[in-house]
Order: structure tokens, then C-alpha cells, then sequence
């Protein structure tokens, strides 16, 4: 593959990966992961999240869900020399709290807190992401994506010599990144392999 078309793939997290817990007796359904994960309240992103409630010593431990079907995607396209970077509000914390119990590697990350407040998260994504790696084929994937804001993402990676950008919406945030997902965004990506 050449490296100036190498496809790229960027990844939210929240709702495309880490999914809401299930209800008590549901928490197995057919293709989630679980793990649990410690927190600091030091080591936590502070634009576009909440914090959560820390105990005494500054951590916050819960038993997360995530989409085994987006992990297992991921490693797929690693093996293929597809470019995976995050796309996330967790920002470089998502390496740091979540990468390595879902034995994926530190991956790049896209966006960056820049010092730009952007009152919406996706606002802030798509100008980022407009921006990254020029020229690139580039897939985002995101449970938030409104197409006014997918437009105006194009068109600046349309300017850059980007005009093989596409985003892809995960549409049910209980389940993630699903097969139907998976088969989606392979078609997109068949043409560029």
C-alpha cells in the first residue's frame, strides 16, 4: 500500500465502544466485553466530560462494557496496515485507562484539548479531524455525528486533497459498534486496500 493513501479509521470511544452497563442479569450479551477500570482523578479529560463520583483516595472504579466487536475490528485493521487513531474526548486518557485491559496498543490520538473551547463535542472533532493528515482517505466513526457538522467536515478534507472522506454513525449507543457496523464500514474500506 502507499503510504500517502494509507486509509485512515478514527474511532470515538463512549458509545461506539465503551457502552452503558447493562441492567443486573444482562450484563453478558453476545459480543461485550467487560472490564474493570481504576481512574484518577488526576489522569481524567476535563473538556466535554463530568466527573465522576471519586472515592476517598481520588479514584473512580466501575465495571465498564465495551462493543468485542469494535476491539476485534480494530485488531483486524492493525494487521492490515489501516491506520486506527482515537477520535475521543477521553483524548490520550483513553490509551492510559483503556487500551491495554482491552489488550489494544496505544494507539494515535486525533484530537487534542488545543486550547479552542468548542461547546459541542462533535464540533470539536470534526475541526480536528478535518484537519488530520491531509490527503489521507479518512473513515470517522461516532455514535454523535449530526450532518450539518459532517458536511463542513468534508468540505475541509475535500480542501486538503481528502475528497475520500466518509463518517459512519453508530446508531444504537446500548450495543456500540455492531457486525452491521463492522460490514458498513468495510465497504468503504475495501476500496482503498
Amino acid at each position: 500500500m502507499n503510504e500517502s493513501n494509507r486509509p485512515i479509521i478514527a474511532f470515538d470511544f463512549d458509545g461506539v465502544i465503551r457502552i452503558p452497563n447493562a441492567r443486573p442479569g444482562q450484563e453478558y450479551r453476545d459480543n461485550i466485553l467487560t472490564a474493570e477500570i481504576a481512574i484518577s482523578e488526576d489522569a481524567f479529560p476535563t473538556e466535554h466530560h463530568m466527573p465522576p463520583l471519586w472515592d476517598e483516595h481520588g479514584l473512580w472504579r466501575e465495571r465498564h462494557s465495551f462493543s468485542g466487536v469494535a476491539i476485534d475490528w480494530i485488531r483486524s485493521l492493525l494487521t492490515r496496515d489501516v491506520e486506527v487513531v482515537w477520535a475521543t474526548t477521553w483524548v490520550h486518557y483513553v490509551n492510559q485507562h483503556f487500551a491495554g485491559p482491552l489488550g489494544l496498543p496505544t494507539l494515535p490520538v486525533a484530537v487534542v484539548n488545543d486550547g479552542i473551547h468548542d461547546e459541542d463535542a462533535i464540533i470539536w472533532k470534526a475541526r480536528q479531524l478535518a484537519e488530520y493528515r491531509p490527503g489521507h482517505p479518512l473513515l470517522w466513526i461516532d455514535d454523535e455525528i449530526e450532518p450539518t457538522w459532517a458536511g463542513a467536515f468534508h468540505l475541509v478534507r475535500r480542501q486538503g486533497g481528502g475528497d475520500a472522506t466518509r463518517y459512519h454513525r453508530v446508531t444504537d449507543r446500548e450495543c456500540g459498534f455492531t457486525p452491521a457496523d463492522a460490514d458498513a464500514c468495510e465497504q468503504w474500506l475495501s476500496t482503498w486496500l
